[in-house]
This record gives C-alpha cells, sequence and structure tokens, in this order.
C-alpha cells in the first residue's frame, strides 16, 4: 500500500511543481549612466544615441531570452557626485546592469561599491 501511495503522490507532486520564473513579457532593466546636462553632455551625446541605437536593434530581433531591453537613463549631471547619485537610483530600479560614465572620474564615483550599495 505505502508502495501504491508513493507511487501516485510522487508524479502528482511533479505535475503540480511550478518553479518561479518570470513572464516573458517582464523586461530586463538596464541602466545607463551619462552626463545628460553640464560640460560632458556635448562628449555622451553620441554614445547615448548608439545606446538606444543598440538596445532598439535587440528589442526587434527578440531582446534578451524573449525579454524586451528596458533602459533606464540616468543624469550624473556632468559630476562625479551625480553619478554616485544616478547608482543609487540605478539599484533602487532593480537594474541588471549600469553602463557608463563616459568620464573615468564619474565612473570611479559610481563604481565606488561601499558609497551605493
Amino acid at each position: 500500500m505505502k508502495k501504491l501511495l508513493l507511487f501516485l503522490l510522487v508524479p502528482l507532486g511533479l505535475l503540480s511543481y511550478q518553479p518561479v520564473q518570470r513572464h516573458a513579457a517582464d523586461p530586463v532593466k538596464v541602466a545607463a549612466i551619462f552626463s545628460l546636462s553640464g560640460d560632458a553632455r556635448e562628449d555622451n551625446s553620441s554614445t547615448i544615441v548608439g545606446l538606444k541605437y543598440a538596445i532598439d536593434y535587440y528589442n526587434k530581433h527578440g531582446g534578451i531570452n524573449g525579454r524586451q531591453i528596458e533602459l533606464v537613463l540616468l543624469d550624473n549631471k556632468s559630476t562625479p557626485a551625480g553619478s554616485k547619485v544616478a547608482a543609487e537610483a540605478a539599484v533602487k530600479a532593480h537594474v541588471v546592469a549600469i553602463i557608463g560614465s563616459g568620464w573615468s572620474s564619474h565612473s570611479m564615483e559610481a563604481a565606488d561599491r561601499k558609497s551605493v550599495v
């Protein structure tokens, strides 16, 4: 009797198992921290255009594993401190990756893990 019960319960358990997964409609959120204002704005503008073009291209071709890429564009106001604030906003937005910044002094502040997380 125990073998029969086990024989019936195991397949039922396997049928009812539903792994936790995201819906294909949930986008992959990627942050980009660049200067949208201030001194570095002109230097960063072509990078932003290229980034938007690339994301549009990949989204038109199925995204990442069927999920669209959502760009979270953040302004660092051409300052290292602005990059830190933008990195904190990216973390709060639950992005999976951060791209940028265009200037190393801005990137170093955003990458300072102990000041962001």
